[in-house]
C-alpha cells in the first residue's frame, strides 16, 4: 500500500505544464510514430453519423 502524508496536497499540473510535457513527449517520436498518431480512424468533427437499420424485406420493397 502506498503511505500518503495527509498533510501534502496533491500535485495537479497547470495547462501549460501538461502541454510543455505533451511537446516533449512528441519531440521523442519518430516520423513513423507522428504518422502513426496523426492518422486516425475516429470520425471528425464535422462527420456525419451513419445508422444501420434493418428493414424487412416487405417495407424494403414498399420505399424502392
Amino acid at each position: 500500500m502506498i503511505d500518503i502524508d495527509a498533510s501534502t496536497a496533491p500535485y495537479i499540473p497547470t495547462p501549460e505544464e501538461i502541454e510543455a510535457q505533451c511537446r516533449r513527449i512528441r519531440a521523442s517520436w519518430s516520423e513513423e510514430e507522428k504518422l502513426r498518431r496523426a492518422s486516425t480512424t475516429r470520425p471528425g468533427k464535422f462527420c456525419k453519423r451513419v445508422f444501420r437499420c434493418h428493414l424487412p424485406a416487405q417495407e424494403m420493397e414498399a420505399v424502392a
